[in-house]
Formats: C-alpha cells, structure tokens, sequence
C-alpha cells in the first residue's frame, strides 16, 4: 500500500518494493479514486539526495549520504507518522512509527534510503 487517503492528496513521494526491495517484481499498479489523479513513476536515483539533515513537509523519500548511527526526528503534522529506512547493505528497519506531533532520537544506520510518511512538516537530523 504506498498511499492511503481519505480526501485530497498533496503531492508526495512513495517507494515501490521498500518492503521486500525488488521493485522489478511490480508489473502494474491498482488505483483506486473518485477523482482526477496523477501518477509519475521514477527511478530510486531521483530521490532527494540530503546529507546530514533532511526537511520536509508529507511523504517523501531522500537518501541520507551522511554516515551516523543516531537521528533525531521531529514530526508536525496530526496524523500517522512513520520512517523507514533500507541501508545499503539491504537492512530495512521501522525506525519510527507515530500518530501526531513527535520529537525524539532514534538509532538509525546511515548512509541510507529513507521512507517518510506524514501529513506535516517533518526534520531528520543525522548525528
């Protein structure tokens, strides 16, 4: 499921295959909506490339190009909050998972791809 939205959807970013990482294996996409949409699908190198600190507002995906082992992670928004994250060694970890407003600091293994899911302003920053 790479969206999921009651009403209006702002424009945002998802990552085909995160979970078990072969994006090859996708021959086509179910759509469902009572409304004109849009989709544009990209290869992963089009994601936002970010060094230390990524900022954001809804979903989108960045590669964090700084190494690092701990993040602190603010989310602003009202609704689910989540972050996944697949390192280049193929780890994949739910490194945070939220409803509303959260602020915290996290383990993460960084350089990596990140998933982010949220209905707000959002900031990662890698230490």
């Amino acid at each position: 499921l790479l969206v999921s939205e009651v009403g209006a959807y702002p424009l945002g970013r998802s990552v085909v295959g995160l979970l078990d990482w072969d994006p090859k294996s996708y021959t086509s996409l179910a759509i469902t909506a009572n409304a004109p949409w849009t989709l544009r699908v990209l290869d992963v190198s089009s994601a936002r490339q970010v060094w230390s600190t990524a900022t954001g507002t809804g979903d989108d995906v960045v590669v964090v190009n700084a190494p690092g082992s701990v993040a602190t992670v603010s989310n602003h928004g009202a609704g689910y909050f989540s972050i996944w994250s697949r390192t280049a060694s193929g780890e994949l970890d739910l490194v945070a998972s939220e409803v509303g407003v959260y602020w915290g600091v996290v383990p993460i293994t960084a350089p990596a791809l990140l998933q982010i899911t949220s209905d707000g302003a959002w900031q990662i920053d890698i230490g």
